[in-house]
């Protein structure tokens, strides 16, 4: 039987949010590439949930000027 150890999320906030981190979103790049956003001012709140997929599509358009 193998086991399997969860790691700890690591949820990172932009240094534009000032030293208090107060109303910004999260994230937490996840080992698969995929992203997981939340609000920082609600941690325990909904988290939305990106695959690596989507991150790149996202990625792409930012390069690409689209948004």
């Amino acid at each position: 039987m193998s086991e399997t150890v969860a790691r700890e999320e690591e949820w990172r906030t932009s240094s534009f949010s000032g030293p208090t981190g107060g109303n910004c979103a999260q994230v937490s790049v996840q080992t698969d590439g995929g992203w997981k956003l939340r609000h920082s001012k609600h941690p325990d709140g909904p988290v939305l949930e990106f695959t690596p997929g989507e991150v790149d599509a996202f990625k792409k358009g930012v390069q690409a000027d689209e948004f």
